[in-house]
């Protein structure tokens, strides 16, 4: 079946029908179903989210303990003993809760804590058998395990994930730590989403009063243990408005105060603007016809007037008018989030060299190439974020600890001295055991994503691990593995919705010697490798591959039988574009981007590129000079269309950002880590002058003209270990390859507000115009800094031979929170910002509020 054949098959399916073709995975047919439709594989318009405003959240709350007075008191002081458990050494420690500063807290050092709202996860016994088996714990103490994967407090220029294994002495204490620890982190981050008011003030209530009333000293240790960086002047202006007579505020006066606290007064202003030409000035809420107004000519929202009316009466009271209360609901709802839903107007049916696919490199390691961790944690961070191509170096070695134990090893087998492990080669990287990688990434494949997953392996084994590495790889992923065709003999490869849950080998291709010298290709395409593929193999032939004779292999050393893996995704090495081995549909080339760059500053390479890319896979990834783990900017390769741009998920610079912002989709798409290329990057004209036509897609063809208002912030985190009030302003920045070059990075900052992270406010516009190309390739950032008298680390790094990829501007900075986004995906209008901090990581309740209006015209070019 030719490319269009099928295209028309998958295009033409009747949504209503049960019949589904027969490579589709029957564990997709629901999902299958209902996103063809006729002409397109998802549903052409955006589809918008029901809206649903829960009148209560108390039903989600976790179980107690939750506050301060239900804390079992034992866990607060003297602590809970419990066994800290490293790689070294293992120690009794007293583990106790701080909960007005908000910490895990197990020794006088100020390195010996976890911010519990930086707690990611709490995995107990089994669900922590890779650390147990690392660790080589007794069998006896497995029961008692527990394993707390947190992101450190203090600032780093790498995203660190770091985990605290520790062991209970008893069922009593093990329970005790699990439920309040896991209750905590619950109720934490439930009570900073809610909207519930009553909730918040009964909570913080019981954690503050004494004697049925709370003091200021009671709600400067509230704001406290929040992180909610503010004067302490404007909380007790709040204080004394509430109650200017008395020094304790009761229930009621607390929630009068809480009520001030939570005020969004640019809300406010926008609510009374709109009544204000609201045709009924007679009521304080807004109308129908007002609401209606509101969406579509200011917040430029595509809705139909029954999607309206059902959001309308949603919010409204019994009058048919919505009040402020649900308005400011409404507006911190996901339902107004920035970002469109752009994968309800994607097409999933292209062949898979045509997408942009979300991808990492080294993805084991969560700090440095030289002497950094390798983890399993960093495949687990990869994959939930939506990672589609992630990659296993693979190398003999061991996985050994110094554990200072008496007690048996966990494994009733012996210990293998050399067998496969994944870590960073001719490094000081510590080594993590392949079974429990390739675990790991079947338990975390497609819980983000539905969308194939590629395993980019490199191989540095010897031929015995090899075949230990495939036998692991087939026992690990079973059926969903692609061990063959799916379609038999091809000519063009598969489309993302037809490997939906899905997973891809990419390896190197083999080259065995024959007894007289002569070399051949035991995988050159697939219609030569398909007779010997991994399927085709009988039972007893796959039992017993280990014992055939291994043939003279070339200097890559890849075992004819794992590379046998690599259906649709076959490395080989680069020697030129025009050669027959460059034409085989489901071949890979890698570059580093330094090769890249290289082939990029002459122009007769950079159309070889473009057309090479239009029809077929490639791979770059970081120098090797980038030992800090830094990342390149992605744009200039996008541009030329490269499918597969790795980068370092560990470090969350400029590059970082960038590429998460091109696969960024909101509502938890089960789509994400795939995105159509531009039209110009994918189909061939084919004209009398093929170079003419190439770079004049690269041309200016558009005006984009952007007015961003930045208005205020909201709960900024702090900016250091030292709880003092900040001073805040934003950066605006445009990034895109083919921009000028006086708008390349382009950076507008509003001016500093002083002492206040928990409202500040700025009312600032900002008009940008640049020219650009067809291929939507831009992006803006917004960076929110704290001016601060000395410099420190941003979140920025430069390229480190010193060639600046980021156009950081050179003040007495750092960052507190940015939001980067693609351009094409960001939805006009009034919107919360959801901010991240340094790290990546969602910075609790920060936001930034501002107004998008963008808009493009058409250049005319001869």
């Amino acid at each position: 079946m030719d490319l269009s054949s099928r295209l028309s098959s998958l295009r033409n399916i009747d949504s209503s029908s049960d019949t589904l073709p027969s490579y589709s995975n029957p564990n997709d047919r629901n999902i299958i179903k209902s996103l063809l439709v006729k002409g397109k594989s998802l549903i052409g318009k955006e589809k918008h989210r029901t809206f649903d405003l829960p009148q209560s959240d108390r039903e989600h709350f976790p179980s107690q303990p939750i506050d301060k007075k239900t804390i079992p008191p034992e866990f607060i002081s003297p602590g809970v003993p419990l066994v800290r458990v490293t790689h070294k050494k293992k120690v009794n420690k007293s583990f106790r809760i701080d909960f007005d500063n908000g910490l895990l807290v197990w020794d006088s050092k100020a390195s010996s804590s976890i911010k519990i709202s930086k707690i990611k996860q709490i995995r107990q016994q089994h669900q922590a058998w890779n650390y147990i088996e690392e660790l080589q714990v007794p069998r006896s103490l497995t029961k008692f395990w527990i394993s707390i994967i947190y992101i450190p407090a203090k600032k780093h220029k790498h995203n660190n994930i770091k985990t605290l294994h520790l062991i209970a002495g008893s069922e009593e204490s093990y329970s005790l730590v699990v439920e309040t620890l896991t209750n905590m982190v619950a109720f934490n981050d439930m009570l900073r989403k809610t909207q519930d008011l009553m909730m918040v003030a009964d909570y913080c209530w019981n954690n503050i009063s004494s004697n049925g009333v709370v003091t200021l000293e009671g709600i400067s240790g509230l704001i406290n243990h929040y992180d909610m960086c503010t004067e302490s002047n404007y909380i007790k202006s709040l204080f004394d408005a509430v109650n200017p007579t008395n020094c304790a505020l009761t229930f009621d006066q607390f929630k009068t105060f809480i009520s001030l606290l939570q005020e969004r007064k640019e809300v406010t202003q926008l609510f009374n603007y709109l009544v204000s030409h609201d045709s009924n000035q007679n009521q304080n809420n807004i109308t129908l016809p007002t609401f209606t107004l509101f969406l579509r000519d200011i917040q430029n929202e595509t809705m139909t007037d029954e999607e309206i009316l059902t959001c309308f009466t949603t919010l409204a009271n019994a009058n048919s008018q919505i009040p402020l209360s649900e308005f400011t609901k409404f507006f911190l709802s996901d339902y107004l989030q920035p970002i469109k839903n752009i994968q309800s107007e994607e097409d999933l049916t292209r062949p898979l060299n045509e997408y942009f696919i979300s991808s990492s490199h080294n993805t084991y390691l969560l700090g440095r190439q030289i002497v950094g961790i390798s983890s399993v944690e960093g495949y687990v961070k990869a994959l939930q974020k939506g990672c589609r191509c992630i990659e296993i170096d693979i190398w003999d070695g061991t996985v050994t600890t110094n554990i200072e134990e008496t007690s048996p090893p966990l494994h009733d087998e012996p210990n293998d001295s050399m067998r496969p492990v994944v870590k960073h080669g001719r490094s000081f990287t510590s080594a993590v055991d392949l079974k429990q990688v390739l675990k790991t990434i079947k338990k975390n494949a497609f819980i983000r994503s539905s969308l194939p997953l590629i395993l980019s392996l490199e191989i540095h084994c010897n031929l015995e691990n090899q075949l230990t590495v495939k036998k692991l790889i087939l026992e690990t992923f079973g059926t969903a593995l692609v061990k063959e065709p799916i379609m038999g003999n091809e000519s063009f490869l598969p489309s993302p919705l037809e490997l939906m849950h899905r997973v891809l080998i990419k390896v190197k291709k083999t080259k065995t010697v024959s007894k007289s010298g002569g070399a051949n290709n035991t995988s050159t395409s697939l219609s030569s490798s398909f007779g010997t593929s991994v399927s085709g193999l009988s039972e007893d032939e796959t039992k017993n591959s280990s014992k055939l004779p291994i043939k003279k292999i070339s200097k890559e050393k890849i075992h004819p039988e794992l590379s046998f893996l690599g259906i649709y995704l076959s490395g080989i090495k680069f020697r030129n574009f025009s050669l027959p081995e460059s034409k085989s549909f489901n071949h890979v080339f890698s570059f580093s981007e330094s090769k890249l760059k290289r082939f990029m500053k002459e122009e007769t390479k950079v159309i070889a590129l473009l057309k090479h890319n239009k029809r077929y896979l490639m791979r770059a990834y970081p120098a090797r000079f980038r030992y800090s783990s830094t990342n390149f900017n992605p744009l200039p390769f996008w541009e030329i269309g490269v499918p597969m741009v790795a980068t370092n998920w560990q470090t969350f610079d400029l590059g970082q950002q960038l590429n998460e912002a091109l696969f960024d989709q909101p509502f938890n798409s089960p789509l994400q880590g795939y995105v159509l290329k531009p039209s110009n990057l994918r189909n061939i004209t084919i004209t009398s002058n093929k170079k003419v036509d190439l770079l004049k897609n690269q041309a200016y063809c558009k005006l984009i003209n952007i007015n961003v208002q930045v208005i205020s912030a909201r709960q900024l985190s702090f900016s250091n270990s030292k709880k003092q009030p900040i001073n805040p302003f934003v950066e605006v920045e445009i990034h895109g390859c083919n921009l000028s070059c006086k708008d390349q990075g382009k950076i507008l900052r509003t001016k500093t507000v002083q002492n206040n992270g928990f409202n500040p406010s700025w009312g600032e516009n900002f008009n940008l115009s640049f020219k650009t190309n067809q291929n939507n390739l831009n992006f803006i950032r917004l960076l929110v800094k704290n001016d601060a008298s000395s410099s420190t680390y941003d979140g920025n790094d430069d390229d480190e031979n010193n060639n600046s990829n980021n156009n950081d501007s050179n003040d007495n900075s750092e960052l507190i929170s940015s939001w980067c986004a693609r351009l094409a995906y960001v939805k006009n209008g009034y919107r919360y910002l959801r901010l991240v901090d340094a790290q990546g990581e969602e910075s609790l309740c920060a936001t930034l509020f501002v107004k998008f209006d963008i808009t493009e015209e058409r250049i005319i070019t001869d």
